[in-house]
């Protein structure tokens, strides 16, 4: 029976064991719903946010899938992932199907996202009302020790700027660079070891990063990941610039002096 509506057109085969029948135009979460039925569990992670739109959605990505007790076992297409600590409490029914709560998954995707984009992603679920502050913090303060979890007691911190405040800097850095006639950088390009770059210019080998004190003074394990990435680009023969935010509001000149220098020393070596 299934081979012959394999045949016909008819099924649509979704993951080992698991088909689609009938009509066959991609519905929503229909890769999900396909990944829980092969798989068991409950959505998770960065599949819980881009279901929620608090990241961008990406069909390339593998659906993220959480169990408790079963030993994880992936398979093409489905990441699946055991957390003891999943409480009852931290899973709800959403368009029919089990997944984690906002906050949850993004203490769960901390592991996937940079620091800039788990940022983003917590702004977003705030802005929509997908989650709160104080629900962040819980969270966070719920599983000390894991990974992310201080990033985002960090994040919850209503007194912070957003995200927005790297987004104004990175954007003012870029309408300099462009005012001062300098070569068009590439932006957030991922080089090496799974670091990005704010900005880089390829032919000279030079990276931009635009720090700002909310977020790489805030949080101890950004720093620290900062100078790890500073380390991996100059590995690589790569000279590294860095500028605050208070910089190129302040001294945006300077910025621009020092930036050229560096790009023409670059250049002519």
């Amino acid at each position: 029976m299934v081979k012959h509506a394999l045949a016909s057109g008819r099924l649509l085969n979704l993951h080992r064991g698991v088909y689609a029948a009938g009509h066959l135009a991609e519905t929503p979460l229909q890769r999900e719903a396909a990944a829980l039925l092969a798989s068991g569990g409950v959505l998770s992670g960065l599949s819980v946010l881009s279901a929620a739109k608090a990241v961008p959605p990406d069909s390339r990505r593998p659906v993220d899938v959480a169990v408790r007790t079963r030993r994880p076992h992936s398979r093409p297409g489905i990441r699946v992932h055991r957390y003891g600590d999943l409480t009852p409490s931290q899973v709800k029914i959403v368009d029919g199907l089990p997944m984690t709560t906002l906050e949850r998954a993004l203490l769960d995707a901390a592991d996937d996202l940079t620091g800039l984009d788990l940022e983003r992603a917590v702004a977003e679920a705030l802005a929509a009302k997908l989650t709160s502050r104080t629900k962040l913090r819980e969270t966070a303060a719920s599983a000390p020790g894991r990974r992310g979890a201080a990033e985002l007691l960090a994040l919850a911190d209503g007194r912070r700027p957003t995200a927005q405040t790297k987004l104004a800097a990175a954007a003012l850095a870029l309408k300099l660079i462009r005012q001062a006639g300098l070569p068009e950088p590439e932006t957030e390009v991922t080089l090496y070891e799974g670091f990005t770059a704010d900005f880089f210019f390829p032919r000279q080998g030079v990276v931009l990063e635009v720090d700002s004190f909310a977020w790489h003074g805030l949080v101890r394990q950004n720093f620290n990941r900062d100078r790890r990435k500073d380390r991996v680009f100059r590995a690589h023969g790569l000279e590294v610039v860095r500028v605050t935010a208070d910089e190129l509001r302040d001294t945006p000149l300077v910025f621009i002096a020092d930036l050229t220098r560096t790009l023409a020393l670059r250049a002519g070596g």
